[in-house]
């Protein structure tokens, strides 16, 4: 019988729900820090400990860099509200750097 591709908490052992769907996930590349690519994913919360995913981005980046219009359609992503978009960082010092220039 197939199951249902539901992310599992690893530490909790339980099946996590959907917190939100829709969610951007902004993969960032380079440094200083710049979005690379933009997918399309949802939000699950493990309802046990609250530890949060994204699941369900990486086939086809809904914006790319290369893109003529990508500057203005990221730029209109970054004004909807936080809990829309989610940051993916190469590494901690992306991280830091992009938290120290805000």
């Amino acid at each position: 019988m197939a199951r249902p591709a539901t992310p599992i908490c690893v530490l909790c052992e339980r099946p996590m729900i959907p917190e939100k769907n829709g969610v951007y996930a902004l993969l960032m590349a380079h440094m200083p820090p710049k979005i690379y690519e933009v997918y399309h994913s949802d939000k699950y919360r493990c309802t046990i400990c609250g530890n949060e995913i994204l699941s369900g981005y990486g086939n086809d980046a809904v914006i790319i860099h290369y893109q003529e219009d990508a500057d203005e359609r990221i730029a209109r992503i970054l004004a909807l509200p936080r809990d829309v978009y989610v940051y993916v960082f190469e590494n901690e010092e992306q991280k830091a750097f992009l938290k120290r220039s805000r």
